[in-house]
């Protein structure tokens, strides 16, 4: 019998004949094409190619790995042991006749037909999906789509369902329970898994270079970022991102996920694994990122001024280090010393997106410059937006026993309305450094006021 080298290729999205995959690998040689052949209104697809030399199979997989395909990506991979491919899937357990499922399991209705399993995973990432099956909704009058999603564990599928249930998806608001329903749990001869230090991006401009989605994605501390070269340069290429750390690459996932880059949303999904894959690195926890700090009195919470910028870096390079964050205005000021790291400012589109790209961005290394960030000045002092509902005016005194037991000088403020909390203390008092603020009920009062 004659050996065979065989070819794994799979592909999410638009489906790929059989004709095409044959006319694709015919020219390195392949003598059979066999399509995995899957249930209507599962969104993937699967194919094995074989050859008679390990050459030829190799060919195959440098020149064809990451092609754009009738407006899919295909992945191709060396199958390390001989797959006996099936004409068709068995669907027993789709249509529920088989065992029960036995993972946690939620359904999603009312999907838009056109939703895919990564727009599902890209919904319900932060809970950690490890199944997800697509299937035409035979009870809708208006012909969608619903959803199975598993998951490891009870908890993850409670707040998964409660976070889904009418939350808005492709213009369709959906509804999500629990359910029993029996689906096929092992979809493809290899098991379907996913390395989440890893990111596929999809639909990417053919303008983008290497080095605009290192700055894209650099606020997540990728250890590498690439383009893939696309056989037809005119079209929407792919391209990667590693990271140490899957919170880095989840969180670039749901903070750039279909974000533009010249021009173009990109799709972003985890990179899935086959039998070729090498080994999992022992997944480690991130170190805490350091939040923004509070906003004081004389800043504009929504515009944050940047040091240490390099030399021969640019406005839109500085702008698409902040591409995940909403931004509206960046400017790095002319005319400064050549000799010296160059200041900027960003603007934001809200004081969330400001906190965010503050959190993300400060203290990451670009071109050899340690990005500096902070809140932006305002020119004119303007009084402490703070309102009390009954308006009152607060009495200020000094204080030989203050209400915490302190060294240091005390102040202490009455007639405080019952609404105000530490946060608006601290920023009415901000130019003073306050260093404790202790709000109580103020027995003295006949308002039934407070006192700091």
């Amino acid at each position: 019998m004659m050996a065979q080298h065989i070819v794994t290729v799979n592909w999410d999205g638009d489906d790929i004949s059989e004709d095409e995959l044959k006319k694709i690998f015919a020219r390195y040689s392949a003598y059979s094409v066999i399509k995995e052949q899957l249930p209507p209104g599962i969104s993937r697809g699967s194919a094995y190619v074989s050859f008679r030399t390990q050459q030829e199979a190799e060919d195959a997989v440098n020149n064809t790995d990451g092609n754009v395909v009738g407006g899919s990506v295909i992945e191709v991979a060396i199958s390390k042991v001989a797959i006996q491919p099936k004409a068709q899937l068995d669907t027993r357990k789709i249509q529920g006749s088989a065992q029960p499922l036995k993972l946690p399991s939620i359904i999603i209705k009312n999907l838009n037909r056109d939703t895919q399993d990564r727009d599902i995973n890209s919904l319900l990432y932060t809970y950690n999906p490890i199944q997800i099956f697509i299937l035409p909704d035979q009870s809708s009058s208006f012909g969608n789509s619903k959803a199975i999603v598993g998951f490891t564990n009870i908890d993850q599928a409670s707040r998964a369902c409660k976070m889904t249930n009418g939350a808005l998806l492709k213009g369709n608001i959906l509804s999500a329970e629990f359910t029993t329903e029996q689906i096929q749990d092992q979809p493809s001869p290899v098991e379907e898994k996913v390395n989440k230090k890893g990111l596929f991006i999809k639909n990417v401009s053919p303008l983008v270079t290497d080095r605009i989605i290192m700055l894209v994605f650099s606020p997540f501390n990728p250890k590498a970022c690439r383009i893939m070269t696309s056989t037809q340069p005119q079209k929407p290429g792919l391209g990667f991102a590693l990271f140490d750390y899957e919170e880095d690459a989840q969180d670039a996932m749901q903070l750039l996920n279909h974000a533009s880059i010249e021009g173009t949303n990109i799709d972003i999904v985890f990179q899935r694994r086959d039998e070729k894959s090498p080994p999992l690195s022992p997944v480690r926890k991130r170190p805490q990122i350091q939040n923004a700090p509070l906003v004081g009195y004389g800043v504009n919470a929504c515009s944050l001024y940047v040091t240490g910028i390099n030399q021969k870096l640019t406005t839109k390079e500085l702008t698409l280090i902040f591409t995940a964050f909403k931004v509206t205005k960046c400017a790095i000021p002319p005319k400064q010393l050549p000799t010296k790291a160059h200041f900027g400012f960003v603007d934001f589109a809200s004081q969330e997106d400001a906190q965010l790209a503050y959190k993300y961005v400060n203290g990451i290394k670009i071109d050899g410059n340690v990005l500096q960030l902070q809140y932006n000045r305002v020119k004119h002092n303007s009084p402490p937006n703070i309102q009390y509902k009954s308006h009152q005016d607060i009495q200020i005194s000094s204080s030989s026993s203050p209400p915490v037991q302190s060294n240091k000088p005390t102040i202490i403020l009455r007639n405080l309305s019952n609404d105000i909390n530490t946060m608006n203390i601290t920023i009415f008092l901000d130019n003073f450094h306050p260093q404790n603020i202790t709000i109580k009920q103020d027995n003295l009062s006949l308002n039934n006021t407070l006192m700091a």
